[in-house]
């Protein structure tokens, strides 16, 4: 493991010729990358009394022209340069103490950026380049809203699944990198989306004006058609290589700073850990793509202490992390390759934490895939908060060797052996082919039950007490989470049957007409959850595929879980993203939230991850879900309302008849 973090100043001089130094740059210089964030602040160490009255990095970019960035005393004048350029600017005890450029310097371990003094100024201290000094991984500082950060961005946690390692189980890394990753490089997984979801999204529009009935049902036939036909992949995005397998480590001040003192004495008070997992349809989604945890790590200080740290990771996407069945395996591939990316991350958290100041007894796994482990290992982590669960593992080896073989069909080969030898470029290609001609509501690609990783559904794991019974647990659903996967074209019951029978092929002919004419009849008179046919299709997607597996992780646990519903309206699955990772600046995705509910939702869940207790002082009670079967409602208020995922069509579909 590679460990860097900082430069001090052995080299820079006292005043008046004092031999020891003035100054220690604590964070990694490249963290001012990229050229255009002119917010980064340094943290300087004075290492003589006088206090640091402010101490400023400036970048000045490319070709530009500078004559009132700082004062005159600062800069000496306009500043002219020919390439980009960084200059430090501190002011000690009210009085300038020194800028400095080193002339035609490289920046060591910076990505090859340049310190210069593009004038030839004398300043008034000696400047030689800092010695590097090795800690931690390359950080990247940050001024967050509630004190400093250290963000450890692109992080090794697994090989390149290259090679042989194509389809493979991940393999933790082998030998030192010596290559600094200073977060400037993005890196993200193949990714690819359904042709459907220009659909979806407009069709959302129709449903919150209330008027889905005008939804022009023979226009979505002919766009989804013309999608289909016209399969052409979208533009690479450049950050997309399969050698992906990175995390962030995002850490409070405090918490860093006082890591080495702890690891000396071998304690293990460490800070609580969160380790989030992006959801995306298991065919899209990064690390870094679900927001800012900055909003988080704030409320987790709010009552004084040090905070949470926050890890993200990537994990493989569509066919390369995703593609199942018997010749995938036969060849030494693994199905499910994506959750052995997540365990071997939360084997890494659990191994290396500690480094950060983190406490590896104390991680919580917050994300959409927290409960796939299946209980045959002891799990990773301590505790799971697990919302919007969409998992409904595909149990039919047939379909799941059907995928592979219409994904080899699209790369022209007949073999896996030969699927590994191709291009990532071509693989890219044929992913994004095959998801975006998913059905409708669906991605093609998802965790399948191997008889290894996942034995058999979850709701058969869990039904028979095979699963982790020690994890504390917290679990979410939307209060609609259904309508953007529901086709609007699936309303009467002979069109609800073909669906069912087109997602779930070998459904018993006479469950599936249990199921329409049973447990979700057509019957609009108020008698039952729904009151047009839209609406129970959009019910039956919604049980099925997201709230039911709340069910059936609270019944398993003994109803001892904390249960909450996100209900700002519309309530759409992922809704609730941009107010978990609320941090109080303007973004699209902010506009027209509701800052109050961020903050509770927010300090809610730090509560959790810290004590593994929802509940804090001056918010609304949290209890458990209990006998009663009850949780927390967060909307425009907080009620307390009896949870809907508790009803008999869940339980009808945890007896997994179909499987």
């Amino acid at each position: 493991m590679d460990l860097e973090l900082g430069h001090d100043l052995p080299g820079y001089p006292g005043p008046h010729g004092r031999a020891f130094p003035d100054l220690e740059a604590r964070v990694h210089l490249g963290s001012l990358s990229p050229f255009n964030h002119l917010h980064y602040v340094t943290e300087l160490m004075l290492l003589r009394p006088e206090p640091v009255a402010r101490y400023i990095w400036r970048l000045l970019p490319r070709q530009c022209t500078l004559a009132a960035v700082f004062s005159q005393q600062e800069a000496n004048g306009p500043v002219r340069c020919g390439q980009d350029a960084i200059f430090l600017f501190v002011v000690v005890s009210g009085a300038f103490a020194a800028p400095f450029a080193c002339p035609c310097t490289e920046l060591p371990a910076a990505g090859g950026f340049r310190l210069r003094n593009p004038q030839g100024h004398q300043f008034q201290r000696k400047c030689p380049w800092p010695r590097a000094k090795k800690y931690f991984f390359g950080a990247n500082n940050a001024k967050q809203r509630t004190g400093q950060t250290y963000n450890f961005s692109n992080i090794r946690y697994g090989q390149a699944p290259v090679g042989d390692l194509r389809f493979a189980a991940p393999l933790a890394p082998a030998g030192r990198n010596e290559v600094i990753q200073n977060g400037s490089v993005g890196r993200i997984c193949p990714q690819a989306g359904p042709a459907w979801s220009p659909v979806a999204a407009e069709f959302l529009q129709y449903l919150v004006a209330g008027n889905a009935s005008a939804f022009n049902l023979t226009e979505v036939e002919q766009q989804l058609q013309a999608a289909s036909q016209n399969m052409s992949a979208a533009r690479i995005d450049p950050r997309m290589t399969e050698d992906c397998l990175f995390l962030d480590v995002i850490v409070p001040e405090k918490v860093f700073d006082g890591a080495r003192s702890r690891i000396k004495r071998r304690q293990s008070n460490g800070a609580p850990v969160v380790v989030w997992i992006y959801g995306g349809g298991y065919t899209g989604g990064s690390k870094g793509g679900s927001g800012n945890p900055s909003g988080l790590i704030a409320s987790s200080q709010a009552g004084g202490g040090n905070g949470i740290i926050f890890v993200a990771l990537n994990y493989r996407l569509g066919a390369f992390g995703w593609l199942a069945g018997p010749s995938l395996q036969a060849a030494g591939g693994v199905s499910n390759a994506g959750l052995y990316d997540q365990r071997l991350a939360l084997q890494w958290v659990r191994d290396h934490i500690h480094l950060f100041g983190g406490d590896p007894k104390r991680v919580t796994v917050m994300g959409e895939s927290a409960g796939a482990y299946g209980g045959q290992r002891g799990v990773p982590f301590q505790q799971a908060i697990s919302q919007s669960p969409g998992y409904l593992p595909i149990s039919s080896y047939y379909v799941q060797e059907n995928t592979t073989q219409a994904f080899l069909s699209m790369l022209n080969v007949s073999t896996i052996e030969e699927a590994r030898n191709l291009s990532s470029t071509s693989l890219m290609v044929a992913n994004a082919q095959q998801v975006a001609a998913s059905r409708y509501g669906g991605y093609t690609y998802g965790p399948v039950v191997d008889g290894i990783f996942v034995p058999a559904l979850p709701s058969v794991l869990l039904n028979a007490g095979q699963f982790a019974k020690n994890v504390k647990v917290m679990v979410s659903h939307m209060l609609s989470e259904g309508p953007y996967f529901t086709p609007p074209n699936v309303q009467t019951d002979d069109e609800l049957e073909a669906f069912i029978q087109l997602n779930t092929p070998g459904f018993p002919t006479e469950l599936v007409n249990y199921v329409v004419k049973t447990l979700y009849p057509a019957r609009y008179d108020g008698s039952q959850p729904y009151t047009s046919p839209i609406e129970r299709t959009i019910l039956f997607i919604t049980e099925t595929s997201f709230v039911c597996n709340n069910y059936f992780l609270n019944k398993a646990y003994g109803n001892q879980t904390y249960a909450y519903q996100f209900a700002v309206p519309p309530g759409f699955h992922g809704f609730d993203i941009p107010y978990i990772f609320y941090n109080g600046q303007p973004t699209n995705q902010t506009a027209g939230m509701i800052a109050p509910v961020g903050v509770a939702l927010q300090t809610y869940l730090t509560n959790f991850i810290m004590t593994g207790n929802p509940n804090g002082r001056g918010m609304p009670p949290f209890p458990m879900q209990g006998i009663n079967a009850s949780m927390n409602s967060i909307g425009t208020t907080i009620q307390r309302v009896k949870d809907d995922t508790s009803n008999e069509r869940c339980a009808w579909w945890q007896k997994a008849l179909f499987a």
